[in-house]
């Protein structure tokens, strides 16, 4: 990936593995608990990665640090709150997300006096990576559309738009990743970055 060595590959490939798994898990827990248990029977409500990674988010996490999960159907009207339970949703499972961020850097002073000294420095890095990772997927999660889990903000405001997008969703995701793999998210990175800076750790 440009210029990215095989083990800085391998280590965000492992890193956006767990984080969307964590987040995938979460916001399907989130829905179950505001009534719609559609994301258990469609098998989301586990923590195997298989359920929640897809090529394309794990594409754009490699190239440019930003990813998403697969598309996650969450039905408003089973929901407590109706429409405001998605946003509910996006939120929770977002800050999850972040939550798993600072959580990684708080764990990095351990590895360091506990890890075994052969590999503690490659297990230091890939926190951090893990950690700057979590950041960016939520930041890049924040935008309202699918297949972001933003997009549930979408459905809350306009529905129908919603629906017009999971229709092309494959789609997006293809434009999407090869948008981000082609530029490294540069883009992205100048506009938010003062809001990376606020998220992190």
């Amino acid at each position: 990936m440009f210029d990215l060595t095989f083990w800085q590959i391998l280590m965000r490939v492992i890193a956006a593995i767990v984080i969307f798994t964590c987040h995938g898990a979460a916001l399907a827990l989130i829905a179950q608990l505001l009534g719609d248990r559609g994301p258990q029977h469609d098998g989301r409500l586990t923590l195997s990665p298989f359920a929640h990674v897809g090529p394309f988010g794990t594409l754009a996490a490699v190239t440019s640090r930003a990813g998403w999960i697969r598309p996650m159907t969450i039905d408003a009207q089973m929901l407590r709150f109706g429409r405001a339970g998605l946003v509910i949703c996006a939120v929770g499972a977002l800050c999850v997300t972040l939550a798993i961020a600072h959580l990684a850097i708080a764990t990095q002073p351990f590895v360091i006096a506990w890890w075994p000294a052969q590999s503690s420095i490659h297990v230091f890095a890939w926190v951090g990576i893990l950690a700057d990772l979590s950041v960016w997927f939520v930041i890049f999660n924040l935008l309202p559309f699918p297949p972001l889990t933003g997009g549930l903000v979408l459905g809350a405001v306009w529905p129908a738009a919603h629906r017009l997008l999971l229709e092309h969703v494959q789609w997006i995701s293809v434009a999407l990743a090869a948008v981000l793999a082609l530029t490294r998210g540069g883009w992205m990175h100048a506009v938010l970055q003062p809001l990376a800076r606020g998220l992190a750790p």
